[in-house]
């Protein structure tokens, strides 16, 4: 029997076979660049850029067509297909022109540019980064896709680098690699570094063969990307091998129409998510027994830390009973003040620890067990709330022993012998000793495990 999960996915995947075309919107921005001023120009690249927009147009692509851009054309088609991304399930670039890098960053060239020197580059060319910038804002989900056949052997690189001199090292032959984000799929028309070939017929024969393959049934982007790359190193006899980057997360069909909806590839394609959604939810459940045993130590921490400071106010008191100096006694006294504030503070930060353990435990199915008394150390456990709450509650004291204080500042008061004689004598540093009450102490067949915590916060 099949589990509701599986039901669900198997439902939305049908779903979205049967109604591809509805549930998506699909935009493109094509542009070819043959009439350059300043370089040679390019035969086929505008005929590449007409072919490439009308099939994308028949693939249900919304096109944003320019031809022979100079570079304030190009910056107002790129304006208005960034407008139109935000709405997008899937983007899409096609450039066919002249192209160039400087220290591995590449430019794409409009038809007036010169690039005399170095600083002419970011004013006269457009920067491929800014471009998959616009396609990414805000899309981390959504498609991207980048062919770039512009890798032609381009005389303003060759200019460009003369004039940098000792620096013409950085202007490159050919495009550099560029890693794509998250959903981004790059394509180049010839490997990184290398030059393309403009081609003898219409279309080069990076375009040639990517408008043969695009829209063949059952073909997904990944099998029209081997089949282009095929037909490419066929034609120029090897001296040119297209090249891809992928960061996509799912398979992309260029005609939603196309796709195969056989079972075999739907049960994968189910199998895939559960594996996915099972992973996801493993990593989440590490992540929080993690947490847990950290916070189940630091209770630990702070109730070990709450002993410490009761230890040292029982030896604190025990200094006073013999102490004549009513200065040195005040001094006494706001230090044990000290400690028992810190214990209420610490006290205070563990009991929301807890509820954030409980959280935890809830979230992971745990139960919450009572620790009837054991203290070990590293064991899985829930520490109750009465055991807890009696770590911060000072020892009972011992019969010789003398009584706790409670507030900060501790009077002489409680000391009514050597403290008193010191008040008369020396009355100024007595004055500054504020006053205090000793902490009572429990009957033990009564115990409330928050009555020295009560008694602070009064």
């Amino acid at each position: 029997m099949r589990s509701p999960l599986r039901l669900i996915l198997i439902f939305a995947i049908l779903l979205c076979e049967l109604h591809p075309a509805a549930a998506s919107k699909r935009v493109a921005l094509v542009v070819g660049n043959s009439a350059y001023v300043h370089a040679t120009p390019l035969a086929n690249t505008s005929n590449d850029a007409r072919d490439i927009a009308a099939k994308l147009q028949q693939a249900g692509f919304e096109v944003t067509l320019g031809i022979d851009l100079n570079k304030a054309a190009f910056d107002s088609k790129l304006r208005e297909f960034s407008r139109s991304l935000e709405s997008a399930d899937a983007a899409l670039l096609f450039y066919a022109g002249h192209g160039l890098q400087i220290a591995g960053r590449n430019f794409l060239v409009p038809i007036d540019a010169q690039l005399e020197r170095e600083r002419d580059v970011e004013f006269e060319a457009v920067s491929l980064d800014f471009v998959l910038k616009q396609m990414e804002i805000d899309r981390e989900t959504k498609t991207n896709i980048v062919f770039l056949d512009a890798c032609r052997n381009n005389p303003l690189s060759r200019n460009l680098a003369r004039s940098m001199g000792t620096r013409s090292t950085s202007v490159g032959s050919g495009l550099a690699e560029t890693i794509a984000g998250i959903g981004t799929f790059i394509s180049y028309s010839t490997q990184p570094g290398n030059v393309a070939l403009d081609g003898d017929g219409r279309n080069s024969p990076f375009a040639s063969a990517l408008l043969k393959y695009m829209r063949q049934p059952g073909k997904s982007l990944t099998s029209v990307m081997i089949d282009v790359r095929k037909d490419v190193v066929a034609a120029t006899s090897g001296k040119q091998v297209p090249w891809d980057h992928s960061a996509l997360t799912g398979e992309f069909f260029f005609d939603p129409a196309a796709k195969t909806t056989n079972d075999g590839e739907l049960q994968g394609r189910v199998r895939l998510l559960e594996n996915e959604i099972k992973l996801k939810t493993e990593s989440a459940n590490t992540a929080a027994k993690a947490a847990l045993v950290q916070l189940r130590q630091r209770v630990d921490q702070m109730n070990d830390e709450n002993r410490r400071d009761w230890d040292r106010v029982f030896q604190l008191q025990r200094s006073t009973s013999g102490e004549a100096n009513s200065a040195k006694i005040g001094s006494l006294y706001r230090e044990i003040g000290q400690l028992q504030i810190g214990v209420v503070k610490r006290s205070k930060q563990r009991d929301e620890l807890k509820i954030e353990i409980e959280r935890l435990e809830k979230s992971l199915g745990q139960e919450t067990n009572v620790d009837n008394g054991s203290q070990n150390r590293g064991a899985t456990r829930n520490l109750s709330a009465v055991e807890t709450a009696a770590d911060d509650v000072a020892p009972v004291g011992r019969e010789n022993d003398p009584p706790v204080v409670e507030t900060p500042a501790a009077s002489t008061a409680a000391k009514p012998g050597a403290a008193a004689k010191t008040q008369e004598s020396s009355p100024k540093p007595a004055a500054k000793v504020a006053k205090s009450r000793p902490l009572k102490k429990k009957p033990k067949d009564d115990f409330d495990p928050d009555w020295a915590t009560k008694l602070f916060v009064q």
